[in-house]
């Protein structure tokens, strides 16, 4: 196979995957809304959802050097719903992807007022202000940095999700200093 024919079936293939990706954020997305009526009875603990996550993105950040910081504050065990895990990886995966090699992303989590929040840092480049109040739009982008991986709905879901569990999700961003997204969801424990 020529060098031509080789890069030409890697784009497809490359393409293929991102169209698979779309296609499973999209169904994933239709299915939350139909789930979003119904209550849920599946719990999990923070521990575990979080376990998951970082499993999930473990090795991007291996790649990356990237320090993942934990800390429970010792709410490890406290009772959540396993959907909480698709959010965390959401938001880890961004941290990753936005920090510079040799940086620190953290994930902590605490309880507050009748509330569990779980947090993830990053020490990336930021999010300007005028982005902040379009970050949870589906398929919308802040600029050329922010288009490459991704289906553009992780964050849309992330939203969706803790909104159907009664919580919130909140973003503070400074350029060049990093980015913090708090999910508050009710502690049910």
């Amino acid at each position: 196979m020529t060098n031509a024919a080789s890069g030409t079936a890697a784009e497809m293939r490359r393409s293929a995957e991102c169209l698979a990706t779309l296609v499973d954020d999209l169904f994933e997305l239709a299915q939350l809304e139909a789930e979003a009526i119904e209550v849920e009875t599946r719990r999990a603990t923070v521990a575990e959802v979080l376990e998951s996550a970082l499993a999930a993105c473990g090795g991007h950040a291996q790649r990356k050097h990237l320090r993942l910081e934990t800390r429970l504050d010792g709410v490890g065990a406290a009772p959540c719903s396993p959907r909480l895990g698709r959010v965390l990886q959401n938001l880890v995966q961004n941290a990753i992807r936005h920090t510079p090699a040799d940086g620190t992303v953290r994930v902590e989590a605490a309880r507050e007022r009748g509330e569990l929040r779980l947090t993830v840092s990053d020490e990336g480049d930021g999010i300007p202000s005028e982005a902040l109040e379009r970050i949870f739009d589906p398929f919308w982008r802040g600029d050329a940095d922010r288009s490459s991986d991704g289906s553009g709905l992780g964050l849309t879901m992330a939203k969706r999700i803790v909104e159907s569990l009664g919580g919130q999700i909140e973003v503070e961003s400074e350029p060049a200093r990093g980015s913090r997204f708090a999910v508050l969801v009710p502690d049910r424990g």
